[in-house]
């Protein structure tokens, strides 16, 4: 992102001072970021130190290096006059920084200094009509040694958008004008231009003015180079074209225009004392011209062209390249004091600058600056993209992913109670009714007969008769085993077991074996239940031996009286969880486990007391042809309770034990039944190539929109829109890592892209 400060000053230095207006703005907009309006004090001290500077100390040593015989300057006296012109600059620069930090100006350097960040590009364009200022070395400006890719163009008050056409050549081309070359060196220039790539060149050499007349009106020009001697009289610029002729601007000022509307981008006066001709050019409405505002040593002119033109042929923008060639030349600054000081641009603000590449024509060079823009961009997302899945694997975003998911779940609408199932619950007035804590075999037995007569489809026993409870467990063990349609449970113990009250809890002596199950309930490291237990595979000192789960005993018997296969149903529809499976990256994966699709936060059944099954106080056709699930609704001791995504919603407890199997087997029979789909997990790479499409997805805002606010505002309807797609679609999708990648895109892109761009 780049922004242009537009400084406007309106006054003089030695008696006014100067009213000044702030503009700031990214480039390419209208509206403003700040505006503001201050003063800048007369400063007679100011302007008699500059004039000594150039006139006087500046002028006097640049002039020794034009002479030819050397001789006849002595090394000490050259030595003096640098040295005299390097302190000559440092207090002209204290006293710049000084006249700029006068109180009527700081808010609007305050306001400078808030509104640019230090790494985008900064077009500072200065409007005034004073000469004075113009000779200024405001690139000594303090606030340019914080914002490093800022440089300053000036512009006068009056200007206009030129009327030009765009031209598509494929070459920049270029008219140089090689003019009087008496005591200069113009081959080099020359040579370098000779050296840039994709340029169509016409020299002229020490030409007559009708020559550069013709070129100006007969074809089309995007860049004209002068090298020679120019001089300023009277504010007017004039250049030596051979040596017994000289041009006024004025004089071609026919030719320029027309040149002008070809499409003339660019002036460049390797020449000396060019202020003159900057201003003259300006008032033709060119778009941009590069000068030089005082006697320029030939090597200092080489040095600048030979570097400015590289960098603005690789590609970096023209206030870039011209700041980073002038600093470049700090290197003759031993030879040469100054030198930094001299190259200038002058700007129509009406006009973005160019590029190299749009000088030579967008439609040849966009796909080779667009592959290298690309290739940049897609190696940073799959860069991104692979640190977030690392990050993943770690399990540090699991806790975020499971509130997400969480989240989700709690969106979906309920479904109406499974009509298949019926929980009958023993509830504390049911143990108060028969005063019984934990209620007998006896009980049991009864509860077990009644509901035994309305022909369910199964029974599930979801209570522990590891031990007798007397009076009834004989006769409880007899009817268990006459009855193999009644599911009972016992508990898996610990898998690295110590002592016996570590192998579990057996079941029922009288159960059948194909009619045990196991009900232990997988908990995820929060305490929340979101998994289930299909099946697994028991030690061989447990005390459980069952190898399904409560819930699968219960659907299978449901689906085997429809006429489906169980195995059909594991093998076939189910996907197995897996640790490192979607937002799981650190759990406990040890036998069959899916995820479990809550039916309900509420109701999962039709529910019954066990008071009204012993009383037979409900309707006979409420259990036929049903699977009942019995078991314990109490929490006064030992409560079989669990934690569910549904747990923290304002209206929703947490879920006794027998309703969460209700909750699995509803959902086993659901799927077997193929009324609903399961819920699962992308494989790892298909969750990578979501985040990598995601991340693709970011850097259109941050390619087309200017606006650092519209880039956010764009990034966060990305992250709407992929709220809904992943509630919509697949609510375990990788949201948090997409996201991540989105904030991680939001916060670095914008320099990457500044780099990508230099390099290409």
């Amino acid at each position: 992102m780049s922004k242009v400060v537009v400084i406007e000053l309106d006054g003089d230095l030695l008696q006014q001072g100067f009213r000044v207006s702030l503009e700031i703005k990214e480039e390419g907009r209208i509206d403003s970021l700040c505006r503001r309006k201050g003063k800048l004090p007369p400063d007679p001290k100011l302007s008699d130190r500059l004039e000594y500077h150039w006139q006087e100390i500046y002028r006097n040593l640049a002039a020794s290096y034009r002479i030819k015989n050397k001789q006849i300057i002595s090394k000490s006296f050259l030595q003096s006059l640098v040295e005299k012109c390097h302190q000559s600059s440092v207090d002209l620069k204290n006293e710049l920084n000084n006249w700029l930090k006068s109180e009527e100006f700081r808010e609007i350097d305050v306001c400078i200094r808030e509104q640019l960040k230090l790494d985008e590009d900064v077009r500072f364009l200065i409007h005034t009509d004073d000469q004075e200022l113009q000779k200024l070395p405001w690139q000594e400006w303090d606030i340019f040694t914080s914002y490093s890719r800022a440089e300053i163009g000036w512009a006068l008050p009056n200007y206009q958008l030129p009327r030009s056409i765009k031209n598509h050549n494929f070459k920049v081309r270029l008219l140089v004008i090689l003019g009087n070359r008496q005591g200069i060196d113009i081959e080099t220039d020359k040579l370098l231009l000779q050296s840039l790539p994709n340029v169509d060149l016409l020299f002229l050499d020490e030409p007559h003015r009708r020559e550069i007349n013709d070129e100006l009106w007969e074809k089309n020009w995007d860049i004209i180079f002068f090298a020679g001697h120019s001089r300023t009289n009277s504010q007017t610029g004039t250049i030596d074209i051979n040596p017994h002729d000289s041009l006024s601007i004025d004089e071609l000022c026919y030719g320029l225009k027309k040149a002008i509307e070809k499409g003339l981008k660019l002036a460049i006066f390797n020449s000396c004392d060019g202020l003159g001709l900057a201003r003259s050019l300006y008032n033709l409405n060119i778009p941009q011209t590069i000068v030089m505002r005082e006697l320029v040593p030939d090597q200092v002119a080489h040095e600048f062209l030979k570097s400015f033109l590289k960098k603005f042929a690789q590609g970096k923008s023209l206030y870039i390249a011209v700041r980073e060639a002038r600093e470049q030349l700090q290197g003759l600054e031993d030879k040469f004091p100054c030198a930094t000081w001299l190259p200038v641009i002058f700007q129509n603000p009406a006009v973005i600058p160019p590029t190299w590449h749009d000088l030579i024509g967008i439609k040849r060079q966009t796909p080779q600056v667009s592959q290298i823009k690309f290739l940049h961009l897609l190696l940073t997302s799959f860069v991104f993209t692979g640190l977030v899945m690392g990050v993943r694997s770690l399990g540090i975003l699991q806790p975020l992913e499971l509130k997400a998911y969480d989240h989700f779940l709690r969106m979906l609408p309920d479904k109406e109670p499974d009509p298949r199932l019926v929980i009958v619950k023993v509830t504390e007035a049911d143990i108060q009714e028969f005063a019984q804590d934990p209620i007998s075999d006896r009980l049991i037995l009864k509860a077990l007969e009644n509901i035994n007569q309305h022909q369910p489809i199964a029974i599930g026993l979801d209570i522990l008769r590891n031990i007798p409870l007397n009076p009834g467990n004989q006769e409880l063990n007899s009817y268990l085993q006459e009855n193999p349609n009644i599911v009972t449970i016992c508990k898996f113990g610990h898998p690295q077991a110590k002592t016996k009250n570590d192998l579990g809890l057996k079941p029922p002596p009288g159960s059948p074996q194909t009619s045990r199950s196991f009900n232990n309930i997988n908990k995820d490291p929060d305490n929340i239940v979101r998994r289930q237990l299909i099946y697994a595979t028991p030690t061989e000192l447990s005390y459980c031996q069952a190898k399904y789960s409560f819930s699968s005993q219960l659907a299978f018997r449901f689906l085997n009286s429809k006429g489906i296969s169980p195995e059909s149903v594991i093998f076939n529809r189910l996907h197995e969880l897996r640790n490192k499976n979607g937002f799981y990256q650190q759990i406990d994966d040890k036998g069959y486990q899916i995820l479990l699709n809550y039916r309900s936060s509420g109701k999962v059944a039709a529910e019954i007391s066990l008071s009204q099954i012993i009383n037979n106080d409900f309707e006979p056709q409420l259990l036929g042809n049903k699977i009942v699930l019995i078991g314990y609704t109490t929490e006064s001791t030992k409560p079989d309770v669990f934690l569910t995504p549904y747990t923290n919603h304002p209206q929703q407890k947490k879920m006794f034990g027998v309703e969460i199997h209700a909750q699995m087997t509803s959902q086993l029979i659901s799927i077997g039944l193929k009324e609903t789909q399961q819920l699962g997990f992308l494989p790892w790479w298909g969750d990578g190539i979501c985040i990598l499409l995601v991340s693709f997805s970011a850097w259109i805002p941050i390619l087309y929109l200017k606006s650092s606010l519209h880039q956010t505002v764009v990034f966060a309807i990305n992250i709407i829109v992929l709220y809904y797609a992943c509630f919509l679609y697949l609510i375990t999708a990788p949201l948090i890592p997409a996201i991540l990648v989105l904030a991680l895109l939001r916060i670095f892109a914008p320099s990457l892209l500044i780099t990508s761009e230099t390099e290409a």
